[in-house]
């Protein structure tokens, strides 16, 4: 399934927003969700599921590291290209 890699931002950014922002602040696109402690290894979890069931795009967990999740960016590059693949 092609998922439009814009379409697939804004869900993914939406999702964070909820959990880690405060009302009214936007997600930097190239911020380390880790490091700034946005996002914790479940919260992460969450997030995958979160993609993996509202766009049936799934990914073999090897191709999930901290160079490839790190940031709203990469992760949508990441999905972006999973969804390619299928």
């Amino acid at each position: 399934m092609t998922v439009n890699s814009e379409t697939l931002k804004a869900a993914i950014r939406k999702f964070i927003e909820e959990r880690a922002c405060n009302p009214g602040e936007t997600l930097d696109e190239n911020e380390d969700l880790f490091f700034s402690r946005r996002l914790s290894s479940i919260d992460i979890l969450e997030l995958i599921l979160f993609v993996q069931e509202t766009f049936a795009i799934h990914a073999d967990p090897v191709k999930f590291s901290m160079e490839t999740i790190g940031t709203l960016n990469r992760l949508t590059r990441l999905f972006s290209e999973i969804g390619e693949e299928v």
